[in-house]
């Protein structure tokens, strides 16, 4: 296997994330149909998009459900494309990653469909996503006497006016 020198990797790096922002840029229909739907955590989980994984970037990429969605347009009916979608499947799933594919016609027919086979990929890959807002402290875990014991003006906030009075507790 010939030496890479950090330098080039650095320099190939860099290229893969500026060709992302690019694709993220000019996103097909079938694209920004799908981000729209999985975008703001609609589903239990984040999604990124045109995500650099390896020597590839994956249309869609949930790092939690190690889950990669491609969406394939008119030009993958060809052998070549063919060829190339499995050798990328095929890198994806030897590294962990699980690999759904979409034509875009069916994302424009049954987004709904397409949604489900995608949450339903999540659930199985049994992916617990971050609670959103963090979770309330427990009753009797905090205890607002030491807050103020370690800023000695906190228990003198008058909290009606917002402001500090001129006692000390």
């Amino acid at each position: 296997m010939p030496v890479v020198r950090k330098a080039t990797r650095v320099r190939r790096q860099k290229f893969k994330r500026t060709f992302a922002k690019t694709l993220r840029a000019n996103a097909t229909d079938a694209e920004r149909l799908l981000w729209s739907l999985l975008r703001d955590r609609r589903l239990p989980v984040r999604f990124r998009r045109q995500q650099p994984i390896g020597p590839h970037i994956a249309d869609f990429f949930c790092a939690a459900a190690r889950l990669v969605i491609e969406l394939d347009g008119d030009h993958h009916g060809t052998d070549a494309a063919t060829a190339r979608d499995e050798t990328r499947a095929r890198f994806l799933t030897t590294r962990g990653y699980r690999v759904l594919r979409f034509p875009n016609h069916e994302v424009f027919r049954y987004p709904h469909l397409v949604l489900e086979t995608i949450l339903r990929a999540v659930h199985e890959s049994g992916a617990h996503p971050a609670p959103n807002p963090s979770p309330k402290i427990p009753d009797g875990i905090f205890d607002p006497t030491a807050r103020s014991a370690r800023r000695p003006y906190a228990a003198a906030m008058d909290p009606l006016k917002g402001r500090v009075t001129a006692k000390r507790p």
